[in-house]
């Protein structure tokens, strides 16, 4: 059974959130483009470690491990 959206959730959807959450979500949007597929397509490896790197700047991880990260 589908259970309908709260009234108003739509509205808010629309809303902007602070930019400090709103950056975590770029890629979401940037591979639903094709300027942003061709990206990953080109910078597969790139990419990763970006992503990598801003979710968690705590861990070091190798050159392999990055690599091995981007053929996924």
């Amino acid at each position: 059974m589908l259970h309908p959206l709260p009234t108003g959730a739509l509205a808010l959807a629309q809303e902007p959130l602070a930019p400090s959450v709103e950056m975590g979500y770029w890629y979401f949007f940037c591979f639903l483009t094709e300027r942003g597929q061709m990206g990953l397509t080109r910078n597969r490896e790139d990419l990763a470690r970006v992503v990598w790197q801003r979710n968690s700047p705590e861990w070091h991880v190798t050159d392999a491990e990055f690599a091995q990260a981007a053929q996924l």
